[in-house]
Formats: C-alpha cells, sequence, structure tokens
C-alpha cells in the first residue's frame, strides 16, 4: 500500500514537472488571446500534428502552434527558454510537404518562403529560421522546428521521423478547465513515462 502511494506521488510529480500549462500571450499585452501549450510527448512530426489537432482547452480546439510574426515568435522564445527541462528541437505548424499542402521549397526561388504552409492555411509571411536553413538536408527535411539550443528560438527543417516535443495552439479558449484533478495528473504521468519507453528515431 505504501509502495502503491509512493508511486501515485512519484507520477504526479512527472506529470506537474514535464507538462507546460498553457499560457496566454494576452491582449492588453499586444497578443492574440491565443493559449499555447508545450508538450513533452517525444512524436514524429505527423503524430504530433494530429495529437494537436486533437487536443482541446477551454472550449477551443488545438493545432500545432503556427507563428505569425517577430512579436508571436518572441512570445514563444520567452515562454520556452523559461520553461525547465524543455526539448531542444520542438515541433511547430510549417511544412513544405506535399501530404499537407505544401510544395518541396528546395530549389525554388526563395526557399525560406516559397512551399512552406503552416497547418492552419495561414500565409507565411514571417520567418525566423537559422543561417543557411531550410537546407532539406539529404533530402526529407520537410518538417519545421523551433531550435531553443542557442538562447533563442530560430527555426531548422526536419525529417518526419524525428521523434520531439512539439507545442499546441489553442485560439481564445472561453475558460479554463480543471487540470488538477490527481486522476489526471496520474494519467499524465503514465503518460509521459510510456512516451519515454516508445522513443525511436532521432529524439530532439
Amino acid at each position: 500500500m505504501k509502495y502503491a502511494r509512493w508511486m501515485v506521488v512519484v507520477l504526479i510529480g512527472v506529470g506537474l514537472r514535464a507538462q507546460a500549462i498553457p499560457v496566454e500571450w494576452r491582449i492588453a499585452d499586444g497578443g492574440n488571446g491565443h493559449y499555447y501549450e508545450y508538450v513533452p510527448d517525444l512524436r514524429p512530426w505527423s503524430d504530433a500534428a494530429t495529437a494537436a489537432d486533437g487536443a482541446g482547452y477551454g472550449g477551443a480546439d488545438g493545432h500545432l502552434v503556427t507563428i505569425t510574426s517577430a512579436a508571436e515568435n518572441d512570445f514563444l522564445s520567452d515562454y520556452l527558454l523559461n520553461l525547465s527541462g524543455a526539448g531542444r528541437e520542438i515541433w511547430i505548424g510549417l511544412t513544405d510537404s506535399e501530404t499537407y499542402g505544401g510544395t518541396e521549397s528546395s530549389g525554388q526561388p526563395n526557399p525560406a518562403v516559397d512551399g512552406w504552409v503552416w497547418v492552419t492555411g495561414e500565409p507565411v509571411a514571417f520567418t525566423f529560421w537559422h543561417s543557411g536553413q531550410p537546407d532539406d538536408w539529404a533530402g526529407g527535411e520537410d518538417f519545421g522546428l523551433i531550435d531553443t539550443a542557442y538562447g533563442n528560438t530560430r527555426w531548422n527543417d526536419g525529417k518526419d521521423y524525428w521523434t520531439c516535443p512539439y507545442v499546441v495552439e489553442y485560439e481564445s479558449p472561453s475558460a479554463v478547465p480543471d487540470r488538477g484533478s490527481a486522476a489526471g495528473l496520474l494519467g499524465l504521468g503514465i503518460a509521459v513515462l510510456a512516451a519515454a519507453k516508445r522513443r525511436q528515431g532521432l529524439a530532439c
């Protein structure tokens, strides 16, 4: 019995450390009123996109984060860089894969923009690539990542089979749901441990 209680405490603790509570980019601060959530589960981009599309918060549906301005990128930079243990490279909702509505950017006149699409269909009017990126190294680097390794959040392109954490964006939730129940946190802890066991491919 003591062992079981100890496991509950450990799993709840894992969940609390690993899962970031969504944060609002407040309109009063010049934001859009959307909420953003870092999810530490290591997934290929396609799985992360599906999981984000199935997520909800306060009555709003989720999607992989789209970054349409320098101000939004700065907000995300502050959010992610202040998270203890956040992944080095993190999926965002940007792709040039034809499967998801894009067109191969490599070889186009402006490969930093041409061919890339956001998962929401918003225009790619802002980018923040690392120098020399996107480079489609060895082919198949069709998916956008935020790289937090150098104290900023410049972007890179990566392959779908890489397993990385991701950010979900929720547009204007109407209410904040109860995420504090022991059952929910226990389930979250179990999910985090399970995700760690199924890590495959190149982890970010």
